[in-house]
């Protein structure tokens, strides 16, 4: 199996523009000023890709790699982000961003829906998911300012979806499109016991 960090990079970079266009999605560098920003509320803008609407802003260039940003994380993180526009179009822009920031149960809803994303990547990849995950995936929201209630929800959130995904089960739109792509394009990518879809 290629290792992550050996996928190619025009993978990576066709899967981005795929899912942009999926999703009507604009894909760029993270701005300066958005950094400063994400800096000032604590967290490392080098290791987080953001979406502001329908634009999404990754630390680097799509296909390139580094100590953050394997070309796996890259098309993973990608479908996370097009998971949350997907939310963007289903609640609407302004009433999910208010939610977004005023509250921090909605805020982890938003994320939850979009590592769910990822979690089925992660299936459709290794074959399984580890029971660490969840757990890993949930105390990643720390940075994003939620309570311990949030996290501990977070984590059965995720609990619960993953022996649906085990399963086969394709709970988000974005995991659902990414595979779909993944499927047809980079099939060698996928673990030898999991099933084209």
């Amino acid at each position: 199996m290629i290792e992550d960090a050996d996928i190619d990079p025009a993978i990576v970079r066709a899967f981005a523009a795929h899912m942009a266009k999926r999703f009507n999605a604009t894909i760029g560098r993270t701005p300066a000023a958005l950094q400063a920003g994400l800096r000032l509320v604590g967290m490392q803008p080098e290791k987080y890709a953001t979406t502001l609407g329908r634009a999404i802003y990754f630390p680097i260039d799509l296909g390139a790699s580094n100590e953050h940003w394997s070309p796996w994380s890259q098309i993973t993180v990608m479908a996370h982000e097009c998971q949350h526009v997907a939310d963007n179009d289903a609640r609407g822009m302004l009433a999910k961003g208010w939610d977004y920031i005023t509250s921090t149960t909605r805020r982890t809803e938003h994320e939850n829906r979009a590592h769910v994303a990822q979690l089925e990547l992660e299936m459709w990849r290794r074959g399984e998911v580890a029971q660490w995950w969840p757990g890993v995936r949930a105390s990643a929201l720390k940075s994003y300012h939620v309570t311990d209630t949030d996290l501990l929800v977070a984590e059965r959130y995720l609990r619960v979806c993953a022996p649906i995904v085990r399963r086969g089960g394709l709970i988000s739109v974005a995991g659902a499109a990414a595979i779909e792509w993944l499927d047809e394009h980079a099939p060698e990518l996928r673990h030898p016991t999991v099933r084209p879809r």
